[in-house]
């Protein structure tokens, strides 16, 4: 079953999982997430964190923004254990890698949306906001 995506609900209520290894990245990016209105947010420093977070809670967050390179369990990995158990989640990889290639590559795992760094409050918004009203619009 999905989370609720309708239009009625607020961008701002949505749970995120911000999994990104580089900690002043890290920190970046979810100051600009509080800064956007988000308050309900988990960090995981890592995929292998990320997965243990997923396994512990059992549910999904709404949002998935995930660095790209990561080691031990990159974003790739985490984005097929994500839609083998959470289908529900929308999943945004966050990479500095500009490619048709790249994009194609993450398409073809099933990601929802893609964000480029640097990531600013206004790539970060446009970038999930764009991505929850596609999926909402699947939804309808």
């Amino acid at each position: 079953m999905f989370p609720d995506f309708t239009p009625s609900r607020n961008l701002t209520d949505f749970s995120v999982l911000l999994v990104e290894d580089n900690g002043p990245s890290r920190l970046l990016i979810a100051g600009l997430l509080k800064s956007l209105g988000f308050s309900n947010i988990t960090v995981a420093d890592g995929g292998e964190a990320a997965v243990e977070l997923l396994a512990a809670s059992g549910c999904a967050p709404d949002i998935i923004l995930c660095d790209w390179q990561m080691p031990v369990v990159d974003g790739l990995d985490l984005l097929s254990i994500v839609r083998e158990g959470f289908k529900e989640s929308i999943f945004i990889m966050v990479t500095a890698t500009n490619s048709i290639e790249a994009a194609m590559l993450a398409k073809a795992h099933g990601v929802d949306g893609y964000l480029l760094k640097p990531v600013t409050k206004t790539n970060l918004h446009k970038a999930i906001s764009e991505t929850v009203n596609r999926v909402r619009s699947l939804h309808e």
